[in-house]
């Protein structure tokens, strides 16, 4: 849910520049993890526009974050959590990410051939976890 403060707050600041300027053109390096990585992902790298990437949250908010099946019991939960690497499934995420009506709307969210629509592109960062060992961190970043 902290996700929605962050974009609420950007808001605010664009609100109070008139509407005249985008937040985009006063960053140049933004780093993210997890909901912030996919802020950083949407809003700078993509370009969107701030209303839609509030309304885009609140659709991976609502669909994106499902607990795994053995979370409310105490034992069990944290096994599964342990086992799976992660309190969350994935699947739901990954999905979100890629639908064509969300996230990934005009093309992918990260990587691929460089469609740099505005001169102020600012340098992003994203933390993860690396597929094939989920306790090694991974940084991913659209510069180099």
């Amino acid at each position: 849910m902290r996700g929605i403060i962050q974009l609420a707050l950007l808001k605010a600041i664009e609100d109070q520049l008139g509407g005249h300027l985008k937040i985009q053109w006063f960053f140049d390096l933004v780093l993210g993890t997890g909901t912030g990585g996919t802020i950083a992902l949407s809003l700078f790298v993509k370009d969107r526009p701030l209303k839609d990437c509030i309304k885009d949250f609140k659709v991976l908010f609502n669909r994106g974050f499902s607990p795994r099946e053995l979370k409310g019991v105490p034992v069990l939960g944290k096994l599964a959590m342990m086992s799976h690497g992660s309190v969350f499934k994935t699947r739901p995420f990954e999905a979100i990410l890629q639908s064509p009506d969300i996230m990934a709307k005009d093309g992918l969210l990260f990587g691929g051939p460089g469609n740099h629509r505005s001169p102020w592109h600012a340098r992003v960062a994203v933390t993860t976890t690396d597929q094939t060992s989920k306790l090694r961190p991974t940084v991913l970043t659209n510069y180099n």
